[in-house]
This record gives structure tokens, sequence and C-alpha cells, in this order.
């Protein structure tokens, strides 16, 4: 279950410009990355096809390199929910 996604393109006075996905997932991008890229592979190419060597959502095995190597890790998470954590079920 993905709470929070968003995308946001990262200003930059040089090339190339950066476009960040930011989401909640709690699980591993192999369970949902490949679902999204079956369902969604036109939204994808639309948001993507600008990017440095994005080699398409299908076959999603080498979308899943492409994004091991773009991929900048956790850095913050941030909740208005002081007693919830990401892990929590409703």
């Amino acid at each position: 279950m993905i709470a929070l996604g968003r995308w946001t393109l990262l200003p930059s006075r040089e090339r190339p410009r950066y476009l960040m996905f930011e989401t909640n997932w709690a699980g591993t991008p192999q369970s949902y990355i490949p679902d999204f890229a079956m369902v969604m592979p036109s939204q994808w190419r639309f948001i993507w096809n600008n990017t440095s060597r994005f080699p398409g959502p299908l076959p999603t095995t080498r979308l899943l390199e492409h994004i091991d190597t773009v991929d900048w890790g956790t850095d913050h998470y941030w909740s208005d929910y002081r007693e919830d954590s990401t892990t929590q079920t409703v």
C-alpha cells in the first residue's frame, strides 16, 4: 500500500535536472514496481521517457536494474501521526 507518492522536478542551472519520485512504500521495490509497470506502462513512458537511460517499463528486469542504479535510498520519513509507524496496519 502506498499512502503517499509524488514526483518532484528538482531545479538546476545546469543540465541534467532531476525528476525525483518519493513514496512511503514499506515493501521492497521488487514487490510493487513490476505490478505498476504492467498496469501503467503508457503512464510510466510518459513520465520517465525523457530521463537518462530509462529502459522502458517492460520487461521489468531491466527496469529494476535501472532503479537500483539511480535510487538515492531512504533519507527521511515524515509523519503527522505520533502514535503510528510505516509498518502499522489499520
